[in-house]
């Protein structure tokens, strides 16, 4: 993961292929495809990392809140690294017609959880909040 995000960073998204990140790993291009079926996965899971490594807690204050969970995942979305892959992941992703479809296909990161508990945690104010939650959830 170290030598992708490296390469990504150094010589962006065309130029991390498997055997760029093999060299840069000390291993051989076939054990990195024992663990990632294609370059396009490994990138995603090195600049991605999942729901897991980005998490912020529901306080109940819902502009402080809002504001954790943007900076969070713009610090993970904002690395070089990520910022490098993005638009060739977007790319490698389009569909056969020219469009992605649904990003819950294949991004990794996926902020729909964590955001739903944001306004579910915070006061009532007027019905609000219920109808925001209901929202989110769609």
């Amino acid at each position: 993961m170290e030598a992708t995000r490296a390469l990504l960073a150094e010589r962006g998204f065309d130029a991390t292929t498997v055997q760029a990140i093999a060299e840069r790993s000390g291993v051989r291009a076939s054990a990195v495809y024992r663990r990632w079926a294609t370059r396009t996965e490994i990138i995603e899971r090195a600049v991605l990392p999942g729901p897991a490594s980005v998490s912020v807690r529901a306080t109940g204050d819902l502009p402080a809140d809002l504001r954790r969970f943007v900076g969070a995942y713009l610090a993970v979305l904002g690395a070089p690294a990520a910022r490098a892959a993005m638009p060739g992941l977007l790319a490698a992703h389009d569909g056969a017609h020219g469009h992605a479809g649904r990003p819950e296909r294949w991004l990794a990161v996926s902020a729909r959880p964590q955001f739903a508990d944001i306004p579910a945690a915070a006061p009532l104010n007027g019905g609000h909040r219920a109808a925001a939650v209901r929202k989110v959830r769609r």
